[in-house]
């Protein structure tokens, strides 16, 4: 496990473009066997979070079951469905059709719209050796896509977020959350 690189980002870091880079650099700030993506009970949520919000994982498909505790009076940034991918990729396959991804999100059983993001302009991202992100410790510029959503602080308590995204190579996920805001 390592911590988030300071990466210098072109983008504002509370803006939803810079969070979703700044997610990605968390993504990779963790060796996969300890990462909040491949996490199946929400055991390693917890890990290198920074101080400002609360970045909430996806998966890599299937179904998952997490719980954690979230400090009081944090934002939450996380990903319904997200892809990332590099020069090399782009170089082979062209840009991925995105088109064909979906996600939906509910808070405490309502549903919540989310955003688009798109970052087409590649974005260095620097993590530990074998991180689920590339695998690298070395730099490696990403471009970003995914649906997104920023969720204001929630009350102290228990809550459900419920995630669901998928789209190609008949890709599927659901996370359920059961998140405690601790008082």
């Amino acid at each position: 496990m390592g911590t988030p690189e300071t990466i210098e980002i072109p983008y504002p870091p509370q803006s939803l473009e810079g969070l979703a880079v700044r997610w990605l650099q968390w993504a990779a700030s963790i060796h996969a066997n300890r990462s909040a993506i491949d996490d199946t009970t929400g055991q390693f949520a917890h890990l290198n979070q920074p101080e400002d919000v609360w970045f909430l994982a996806g998966c890599f498909g299937g179904r998952v079951s997490r719980t954690c505790t979230i400090p009081p009076n944090t934002k939450i940034f996380l990903p319904a469905v997200n892809e990332w991918f590099d020069v090399a990729y782009q170089d082979i396959y062209g840009t991925p059709d995105v088109s064909k991804l979906y996600g939906s999100l509910s808070v405490d059983g309502i549903a919540v719209e989310l955003d688009e993001i798109f970052i087409q302009n590649f974005i260095p991202i620097k993590g530990v050796w074998g991180n689920p992100v590339n695998e690298s410790a070395r730099e490696h510029p990403f471009a970003i896509y995914g649906l997104w959503k920023l969720l204001e602080p929630l009350a102290r308590g228990e809550h459900e977020i419920i995630i669901r995204g998928g789209g190609n190579d008949n890709f599927e996920m659901m996370i359920e959350y059961q998140i405690t805001v601790a008082g």
